[in-house]
């Protein structure tokens, strides 16, 4: 079971943490040399870009004592012709564009009392002003992904080129130092094999923004303003299943535009805080994460066409001059509202039922319902519980139909509408369950319910009330 676990592919999101943390993890090396004059870009980048398919760029390396290393200005971007020559970071021309990742200050804090015994031990990692950049493709892939890719090690990402060393004979022993700091936490034992560290106490981002190209959509999907706090670890990696979590803050607001931004689809302001299951039974990155979000008051969603389907689907509705317009395309929450979904493979899915409040209305959402977000394709099942008042103005909008149009009288139309309307009647309210599924821009959508036509009701009713009379003439 543990190797099942191992082998599942993790969440394009959790690709681009898990590197992340291994560029930390790179840069934590130079603490081993116990010199300033180890700690350079150059290192930091050589050794970084040996083991991802990336290219880095550094503005100002410092550490200081307490084991304390600031970087600011890093920039991460796809590996060039540059990193595969070998030419090194302080020879190289700047990036001519933007890099997919930009961290504007970096700081990674250790034990010092292991910088004595040559154990890194690592404490705090905090990033500030940070831009990552990514497109997505119909499978829900992200583009950054590729950066993280592991490398043969040799400084190269696939073919094994640029193994000869280009540098100084004391930039030659530094990385030999590494090497053997490497070796020997390995021998002693130090190597835990966890994704997480397990003497990480905080881990903070601070001010971070995440853009992401929808390419099958078309969409522009932005977290904007996304803190993230990770801290009290429980991790031992001698005993996984019971010690694996930490309590995680993400605060931000999700925003979808339209690829030129002319128009907002939407916008969401979520907030969760609470533990969770950082890693697997095996130690590594858990593939299957839950997210419990609350998306918070005033949210608010431009445009989403289910409603307006679903403002249209009740054929019998239709028949009697109801159309639903009131109800719209537009939805704002009217109260905070919690979400426990998973993000796996591309899919986003509901892991329990989300109830959205909206104008008066409560849409459900039931579990299982789903969103591919590189293509739209979606399934919904739930229900829409109209409010008091667009209920009764439908109810009251179809018995004028009767009597205007059909010329029946109010006292025998009324009871026989709320006999039609029964199995959409829920808390005295007008009750839609229903599926949506196919494109979101597109929705197919069926309801649960089927409704009698209250026209033919009327006519069931009329014939039987006509029969009773005829027997009550022939019994006289």
């Amino acid at each position: 079971m543990a190797n099942e676990v191992k082998k599942r592919s993790l969440p394009g999101v959790w690709k681009i943490g898990v590197g992340l943390l291994a560029v930390i993890g790179i840069l934590g090396l130079g603490f081993f040399l116990l010199s300033s004059r180890f700690v350079s870009a150059n290192f930091i980048a050589e050794e970084t870009e040996k083991n991802l398919n990336c290219r880095v760029q550094l503005g100002d390396v410092s550490w200081g004592f307490p084991g304390t290393l600031t970087l600011t200005d890093v920039r991460i971007a796809p590996r060039d012709k540059l990193v595969a020559d070998g030419v090194k970071h302080d020879e190289r021309p700047p990036l001519e564009s933007e890099g997919q990742i930009e961290v504007g200050l970096g700081t990674v804090k250790v034990d010092a009392g292991g910088l004595v015994t040559g154990k890194l031990r690592l404490r705090e990692i905090l990033l500030e002003d940070v831009v990552v950049k990514s497109s997505i493709d119909e499978d829900g892939k992200f583009s950054l992904e590729d950066l993280f890719e592991e490398t043969d090690g040799e400084g190269d990402a696939d073919d094994g080129e640029g193994d000869e060393s280009t540098g100084t004979d004391e930039e030659d022993d530094s990385k030999k130092v590494a090497s053997d700091k490497s070796d020997s936490k390995e021998k002693s034992g130090e190597d835990d094999g966890t994704a997480v560290p397990p003497t990480l106490d905080l881990f903070r981002l601070k001010n971070g923004k995440f853009i992401a190209h929808a390419e099958e959509t078309e969409s522009i999907i932005e977290l904007d303003g996304l803190n993230i706090e990770v801290r009290d670890f429980d991790i031992d990696p001698a005993s996984l299943e019971e010690h694996r979590s930490a309590n995680v803050h993400i605060d931000t607001a999700m925003k979808i535009f339209t690829e030129d931004r002319s128009f907002q689809w939407a916008e969401f302001n979520l907030e969760t805080d609470g533990e969770v299951a950082l890693l697997d039974e095996t130690g590594e990155f858990n593939p299957d994460l839950d997210y419990t979000f609350v998306v918070k008051k005033g949210s608010r969603i431009a445009d989403l066409p289910t409603l307006g389907k679903l403002g249209q689907a009740i054929g019998a509705l239709k028949n009697v001059g109801i159309e639903l317009k009131a109800l719209g395309r537009k939805l704002e929450f009217d109260e905070d509202a919690r979400m426990v979904m998973r993000l796996r493979d591309g899919d986003l899915s509901m892991l329990e039922p989300g109830v959205i409040h909206f104008s008066g209305h409560r849409l459900t959402l039931d579990s299982g319902s789903y969103v591919q977000t590189g293509n739209n394709n979606h399934r919904f099942e739930g229900e829409l519980l109209l409010s008091d008042e667009l209920s009764k103005d439908a109810i009251e909008e179809s018995v004028d139909f009767f009597v205007d149009k059909v010329g029946v009288n109010e006292e025998i139309v009324r009871p026989l509408l709320m006999t039609t309307f029964k199995p959409a009647l829920k808390e005295a309210r007008l009750w839609l369950p229903f599926v949506s599924k196919e494109d979101l821009s597109r929705p197919k959508v069926d309801l649960k319910v089927k409704l009698k036509n209250p026209i033919e009701a009327l006519e069931e009713d009329s014939g039987r009330t006509a029969i009773k009379l005829l027997e009550g003439l022939l019994r006289n």
